[in-house]
């Protein structure tokens, strides 16, 4: 049987000085984000960033972010970060036309915020 390991979470070309937003995780989902591609179409140097934030607004975190000169450039930012439900990916920067593919996983299921402790057994000295 083949599954789908990896898929679009979102895509985006920028809106000057706007912020789009890529994908809002949907409830009862966690995003696995594996990999972020901002290219520079603006047809010059262009400041931008990638960020992911947590549904209430109060934590932003941005993986990947810089400047990119011009075209034709591409920066990619690859690892592993998880998103839960309602968490917003989103994307910003001070020109047109910069494009955005962001790439990962959607799980159905929503973890545990935090987890819970488990005692790990005591070892002998």
């Amino acid at each position: 049987m083949t599954s789908v390991r990896s898929a679009v979470l979102g895509t985006a070309v920028t809106i000057a000085s706007q912020t789009t937003q890529l994908i809002r995780i949907p409830a009862g989902m966690t995003a696995i984000i594996k990999s972020v591609v901002v290219s520079n179409k603006a047809g010059a140097s262009a400041g931008f960033y990638f960020q992911v934030v947590r549904s209430d607004g109060l934590v932003r975190t941005e993986p990947i972010n810089g400047t990119i000169d011009a075209v034709p450039q591409a920066t990619l930012w690859s690892g592993w970060m998880v998103a839960m439900q309602n968490d917003i990916l989103q994307v910003w920067s001070d020109h047109d036309g910069m494009h955005v593919w962001v790439s990962g996983t959607l799980l159905q299921g929503v973890p545990a915020v935090p987890p819970t402790a488990v005692e790990l057994p005591q070892l002998p000295p």
